[in-house]
């Protein structure tokens, strides 16, 4: 699905910035005709939010285009932020450490959302909110 780039709420990206080298690269191989995966929008409640795809949008822009091919799918909140924290694990432009770091800041500041599911209580029967170490690398990938 073709969105415009000025609809997209942008505030799930979790990289420390972005790479300038990496969009300029983008942004010629897009004027030679590369033709690029779709970015990760989820549907929260109606607003369309970003989680992966911030590099090739900006290429885009750069390129003086306002529209992307986008993989849209239903969710919540937690569902975007888990797949913001892990996005470009597996793909895309390598993850600096400062990225790395990044992503387990905001899935540490959004413990409660991310890892209700996983956090249960202790033998006490208080209720534990701490992830564990293991818990916040897996959610980061």
């Amino acid at each position: 699905m073709n969105l415009k780039i000025n609809t997209l709420d942008l505030s799930f990206q979790t990289r420390f910035g972005l790479n300038d080298e990496t969009v300029a690269e983008y942004a010629e191989l897009m004027q030679d005709g590369t033709v690029f995966p779709p970015v990760s929008v989820y549907d929260i409640s109606g607003v369309l939010s970003l989680v992966d795809g911030y590099h090739r949008i900006a290429a885009i822009v750069r390129n003086g285009g306002d529209e992307i091919d986008a993989n849209v799918v239903p969710g919540t909140r937690a569902d975007a932020l888990r797949a913001a924290v892990k996005a470009n694990s597996e793909h895309g432009q390598r993850r600096s450490n400062a990225d790395k770091r990044r992503a387990l800041e905001v899935a540490w500041e959004n413990r409660e959302i991310l890892f209700d599911e996983m956090l249960g209580q202790n033998e006490n029967g208080v209720r534990n909110n701490l992830p564990s170490s293991r818990q916040l690398a897996a959610v980061t990938g």
